[in-house]
């Protein structure tokens, strides 16, 4: 569908002290229509953003409101899985009090080192494009459009849809078994990796926002644990058809979620596929789960 320009908007423009990044105004191009919706019948391109930030970052949340009109305006175009990695300064847990939540896991502590490492939040990755390149948080909305959008203002249609449905085994140690099926529309041109994680919403805990701290800040999209490791396994791109894949998630074989994190029906699935030569994330899925089905 090609889009209509409406005039720029600035979601925010805000200078973050207590050492974390500036955040510059993250202007977007409007548009009729630019709300996706994975439930239609024809496949969108679905962006993954991994959103580093931390509790004692008190621009964070600056960055974290911007993340969430972005997510209102393209809808399912959008998955956010927020990261708490970086900078100890930022990420690490008080011994008491409303910052003693500890959210941070070994896999994305893995991941930001393989790219780089991180000296500051907030930052970002924007389904990973230039090979894992960290986003201040006023690029994220030109770079999701770019994504969506071509440069005549069509949108791009994905290679492949990926397809998440699950089955709880066991409330009680949260089991679930979940099945990833991808549908491949294009011949893929490189070898690529599925991975599969979860994330965690409606957390009620501490956080710095600009010279205050919250204490019943609500924490969403929270990453909680990889199902098949930090950096998920190969698929089979042969002959492009559907492809079935198949996991086990309990809280036996995955050591970070512990008992602090049980709140199985705040959680959701969430699947992507990317190109492991330049790590750029092609597709993306989310499946909240419901336990009243």
């Amino acid at each position: 569908m090609k889009i209509t320009h409406l005039p720029f908007f600035a979601i925010i423009c805000i200078l973050i002290f207590s050492g974390c990044d500036k955040i510059e105004p993250p202007f977007i191009e409007g548009c009729i229509d630019c709300c996706g919706d994975s439930n239609n019948n024809e496949p969108i391109k679905r962006i993954l953003v991994e959103e580093f930030t931390g509790h004692k970052c008190s621009g964070c949340p600056n960055a974290t409101r911007a993340l969430n009109e972005l997510a209102e305006f393209y809808c399912d175009h959008i998955i956010i899985v927020a990261c708490h990695a970086g900078p100890s300064v930022f990420t690490s847990p008080d011994d008491y009090g409303p910052l003693s939540t500890d959210f941070r896991t070994p896999e994305y502590d893995y991941i930001i080192e393989e790219f780089g490492g991180l000296s500051s939040l907030p930052k970002g990755f924007v389904n990973r494009i230039n090979n894992g390149t960290f986003l201040s948080s006023g690029q994220w909305g030109t770079e999701i459009q770019n994504l969506i959008f071509d440069l005549n203002g069509e949108k791009i249609s994905p290679d492949l849809d990926i397809d998440i449905n699950y089955e709880l085994k066991s409330f009680e140690n949260n089991e679930i078994e979940i099945s990833v099926s991808i549908d491949y529309f294009n011949q893929l041109p490189s070898n690529y990796n599925l991975a599969v994680l979860i994330t965690e919403s409606n957390i009620i805990s501490g956080q710095k926002d600009g010279n205050e701290t919250i204490e019943d800040y609500i924490h969403n999209h929270i990453y909680r644990s990889a199902v098949n490791g930090a950096w998920g396994e190969p698929i089979d791109i042969t002959n492009a058809m559907e492809k079935n894949y198949s996991f086990t998630f309990n809280s036996s074989n995955n050591i970070n979620w512990n008992s602090d994190w049980n709140n199985i029906e705040n959680c959701a699935i969430v699947a992507y596929v990317y190109d492991t030569q330049n790590n750029e994330i092609i597709q993306a899925s989310e499946k909240e789960i419901n336990l009243i089905d």
